[in-house]
């Protein structure tokens, strides 16, 4: 059993890449100085970027469960915090990995709490009041940035606002309403919007546009348009976001293009001249400190495991290289209807670039390091050669030289099915550190959220408002920069915005919590349509629209019984 009071104690001494001060052990000697409260937001971040590094007991990647599942992202394979949405009978009480991400969001705030309590102590040299608010944003923003997981995975969860000590223990928490908690994130967000800075105050923080934006999203979700454009009209028009239409950055002079140009490595920060990213998350190889991200390890297509020219009972291997990202898992990826959104969103003789082979991977260039088992390229009639282009996901019977009958060159053509090696994968997070390709981990500093979403949020209050016309104009932005035909009034519904979406923002946002902040069965009714006729989202119900409260969690709470979501078994 985990003590309920272990959910809302957690230290916040973690430090942050190489910032480590010395001798500071307790909260009542780090929160005596400025320094000191800098050290608790490097932990308080620390604690963040677990969203993509996995968690203490747990080698998994916690995203996945935010992400996958839906309509447009599908578990490949039965892997740790994918297990849910493979088979939704899974999503008990008892589920791998729930009461650990409970424990870590709690620990969040129970560290942010800790911040903005010991920012009271009057004896703190602050050296301008300026950083002493900006403190307290920060800790706020990301306070609210937990309960916003907490709500859209738990849905009632409890609302603590102080920092947890052994004098204060408490055995009779109760599930605040939702509504009681957003109202929480709305003043947390709200603070956050006026005093933190536009530019993050240390590389890896987040900048006055990101809690804009996230006042936009919740107030979406509770039905106040009004309310979403003024904070995501507030954010756009900041001069210093802005969405990046031309190339930049480490390989301008290559191949490429502007949308995938942000999430290369040396291109993702704002000092990097990205200047579309609202937060960019750190991560650094052998500093103390510097984390381990899974992103590539679960999302990036498992290529080595696939035998290419199976028609010929070949059992040829592609090597893991820098070049394809590295070795990857597979363990998620996008379902055919998301990759079939691509083709027609452009005119005939352009490509919308969202679906490139600069943001996806759909062949491979045969090199002397892939090994060859038959000699035959079926397609030319003759044998393979170093620099022919290996097709991903090539129909029965067919060579994978063959492009016309490749999933990976026509998505129409992809066969649904999980345990797929071949399948086209984003290229988003596939990077590798160098030499290391065959590592389990990265340390790429990676974009966390950009002013695109910003924009398709703005796109939906005004079509929400009723003006279809501007919200094809904010749409248009981004369709341009990828070269997708421009839309028109006419083209604008909830579902051209989730399918929008889905093209910008594909393996990058939160698509579990996107599709229940549009509300009634959305997340259902969608999950079911692209996925149940393909075995992808087996034993799906209403119910699981929220996850089990953790068992762990109700048993700990031993002097007022905690209710179970509707559907699960108490």
């Amino acid at each position: 059993m985990v003590p309920l009071v272990g959910i809302f104690m957690a230290g916040c001494s973690e430090d942050y890449l190489t910032e480590q001060p010395p001798h500071l052990l307790t909260a009542e000697t780090i929160y005596t100085s400025l320094d000191g409260f800098e050290a608790g937001l490097n932990g308080l971040y620390a604690l963040v970027r677990k969203e993509r590094e996995g968690l203490s007991t747990s080698s998994t990647l916690v995203a996945t469960l935010m992400m996958t599942g839906t309509d447009n992202v599908f578990s490949n394979s039965k892997s740790a915090m994918a297990e849910p949405s493979y088979n939704w009978l899974l999503n008990n009480p008892n589920a791998n990995g729930y009461s650990e991400i409970f424990l870590w969001l709690y620990q969040t705030i129970n560290a942010a709490n800790t911040i903005v309590q010991r920012a009271g102590n009057p004896e703190v040299e602050w050296h301008g009041d300026e950083n002493k608010n900006r403190v307290i944003a920060e800790a706020r923003a990301i306070r609210g940035w937990a309960y916003r997981h907490l709500t859209y995975l738990w849905g009632d969860v409890p609302l603590k606002l102080d920092e947890s000590t052994g004098s204060n223990i408490i055995t009779d928490f109760e599930r605040t309403p939702i509504a009681e908690v957003r109202q929480l994130m709305i003043a947390d967000w709200t603070f956050a919007a006026e005093y933190l800075d536009i530019e993050p105050s240390r590389r890896g923080r987040m900048t006055r546009g990101v809690p804009m934006t996230y006042l936009a999203e919740i107030y979406l979700a509770i039905g106040n348009p009004d309310s979403a454009l003024y904070w995501s009209g507030l954010c756009i028009d900041i001069p210093q976001y802005q969405l990046i239409t031309n190339r930049y950055g480490i390989n301008q002079n290559k191949p490429g293009t502007p949308f995938t140009d942000m999430f290369l490595p040396g291109n993702s920060d704002r000092t990097e001249r990205n200047y579309e990213s609202l937060w960019t998350l750190q991560w650094e190889l052998n500093v103390s400190g510097g984390g381990d991200n899974l992103m590539r390890r679960e999302m990036g297509g498992k290529y080595d495991r696939w035998s290419y020219d199976t028609d010929q009972g070949g059992k040829s291997r592609f090597a893991i290289t820098e070049e394809r990202g590295g070795k990857g898992l597979g363990y998620i990826l996008p379902t055919s209807y998301a990759l079939q959104l691509y083709p027609g969103s452009s005119e005939d003789e352009l490509q919308d670039e969202r679906g490139s082979a600069f943001a996806l991977a759909r062949y491979f260039i045969l090199s002397d390091g892939d090994v060859i088992s038959r000699e035959l390229n079926t397609y030319y009639e003759r044998p393979w050669q170093i620099g022919d282009t290996v097709w991903f996901a090539p129909g029965s019977g067919q060579s994978a030289g063959n492009p016309y009958t490749s999933g990976g060159y026509d998505f129409d053509s992809l066969v649904d099915g999980r345990n797929k090696n071949d399948w086209p994968y984003s290229l988003k997070w596939a990077q590798s550190d160098p030499d290391l390709a065959s590592g389990k981990t990265q340390h790429n500093d990676q974009v966390y959220l950009r002013l695109a979403e910003t924009i398709l949020l703005k796109a939906e209050a005004l079509y929400r408002l009723g003006r279809n016309q501007e919200a094809a104009a904010e749409i248009n932005k981004l369709r341009e920069r990828a070269n997708g035909f421009k839309i028109t009034s006419t083209n604008v519904n909830l579902d051209f915005i989730l399918e929008e979406r889905s093209r910008e923002l594909l393996m990058e946002e939160h698509r579990r919590y996107t599709l229940l902040r549009f509300g009634g069965m959305t997340f259902y009714e969608r999950t079911k349509l692209y996925n149940a006729d393909k075995g992808l989202c087996n034993n799906l119900m209403p119910r699981d629209s929220l996850l089990a409260v953790p068992q762990s969690v109700i048993d700990a709470n031993l002097t007022n019984p905690m209710p179970q979501n509707p559907g699960f078994v108490d």
